[in-house]
């Protein structure tokens, strides 16, 4: 079969099985089993697939991942009124994701512009009025939608500022951070969590082939853009007392970073792949665990008032401490891997910009060790004491932390670029 007909085929395995289910809507336990089945015949298809499918970036990793990255966002017990449409857009997305990784030119930005353009009507649905920010937000994903479009038939020069543009609101950059900051925040269940790993690797796939391209000047001032969101990102993490915020600005940061890089090599190393898969995913990880505290505690809960975990849920404060740890960027896991390998791989003209780079790091590992430290011990909590952690829950995590670990001590070949 020809490069585009495998592509088709992997793009429209998880977009008809959640066309299916629309099938059982009424019945949501079959409903989620029926999704999580479609995205791991997902995997399977990149699996079979994958010699003859290429991407920008990543390899076969990336088209691994992608299910896989759907498949544990939708592990996890939920009891919100909008899980099943999440659940549902989350294999739609998935379906739009593989198809703007795996198709080419004009395809693959017809993609993008689409699944921004779905973005900006769920966030548009899912908006807080009190919350002027949500609008922000909006317009952020439908002028990256408008660009992802008018980049299909601009010159090449104005093609190249369209989809750098796409390029900083998938992988979050500032001034345009905004909507990826919504994404993680306002969108339910499944889907925020899913959205920080798709988001990302989307757009690392779509700078791939523009960054060589960017003009010595241009690429200058990406890289001070890279410092100054750097700087922004850490201090609002440092300052949030929720968690979906502290996640959003902290990967935020971290980006920031992986920017900064390819700003000033101006080519994609497997070691900036590795360290984005790594990112995303422990940010994933993270998401997922909150949300398993706040089918406990309430949709509504704040950071501080939950303590004594490590008492009435052992199991879950393992896997969330090595997922602390993991995104801290401690050794054996895959942001230490991926980070030291950018450092050791790039080349400096001044040290300077390192200086913040490494601040925002211990500050990370501050505001994180410090927001599950709070949670993990303290009084405990007598009201959970006697709920267990749900195995899909515990597999979701578990999961997560072995592909971390495998990132990290794996050759970075596997990233292949």
């Amino acid at each position: 079969m020809t490069f585009e007909a495998n592509s088709l085929i992997l793009t429209m395995v998880p977009l008809l099985g959640g066309l299916l289910g629309f099938a059982v809507w009424s019945q949501p336990n079959k409903l989620k089993m029926l999704l999580t089945l479609v995205t791991v015949l997902s995997l399977v298809s990149a699996f079979v697939l994958s010699d003859q499918i290429t991407t920008s970036v990543g390899g076969s990793l990336l088209l691994y991942l992608l299910p896989l990255a759907a498949c544990v966002s939708l592990l996890v017990q939920l009891n919100s009124h909008d899980d099943q449409l999440s659940s549902v857009m989350t294999v739609v997305f998935l379906g739009l994701g593989l198809g703007a990784l795996t198709s080419e030119g004009v395809t693959s930005q017809v993609f993008l512009a689409v699944l921004l353009g779905l973005v900006a009507f769920l966030l548009f649905k899912y908006r807080n009025p009190l919350w002027s920010s949500s609008w922000l937000g909006i317009g952020v994903f439908g002028l990256a939608a408008a660009c992802a479009g008018f980049s299909t038939g601009a010159d090449a020069s104005t093609a190249l500022i369209a989809s750098l543009l796409v390029s900083a609101v998938l992988l979050p950059l500032l001034p345009l951070q905004a909507g990826y900051v919504m994404s993680v925040t306002r969108l339910p269940s499944s889907l925020s969590a899913f959205m920080i790993f798709l988001l990302p690797v989307l757009g690392l796939n779509n700078l791939a082939g523009l960054i060589a391209e960017v003009p010595t000047d241009t690429a200058y001032s990406i890289s001070i853009l890279a410092l100054v969101s750097i700087v922004f990102a850490t201090l609002k993490a440092m300052v949030q007392s929720r968690v979906p915020l502290v996640l959003a600005y902290g990967s935020s940061a971290f980006f920031a970073i992986l920017w900064w890089f390819l700003a000033s090599s101006q080519t994609v190393t497997p070691q900036n792949v590795i360290y984005l898969v790594a990112v995303a995913l422990m940010a994933t990880g993270l998401m997922l665990a909150w949300q398993v505290i706040c089918s406990k505690y309430g949709d509504d809960v704040d950071m501080r008032a939950v303590h004594g975990l490590v008492w009435s849920m052992p199991q879950f404060a393992v896997l969330l401490t090595l997922l602390a740890l993991a995104a801290m960027g401690m050794p054996p896991f895959g942001v230490f891997a991926g980070f030291v390998g950018m450092l050791l791989t790039t080349t400096y003209a001044t040290y300077i910009p390192l200086i913040f780079i490494l601040a925002a790091w211990l500050a990370a590992s501050w505001y994180i060790m410090s927001m599950v430290q709070k949670m993990l011990f303290g009084q405990k909590q007598l009201e959970i004491r006697q709920i267990k952690l749900h195995q899909s829950e515990f597999a979701s995590l578990l999961i997560i932390v072995l592909i971390s670990v495998a990132l990290g001590v794996l050759p970075s070949d596997i990233a292949g670029v």
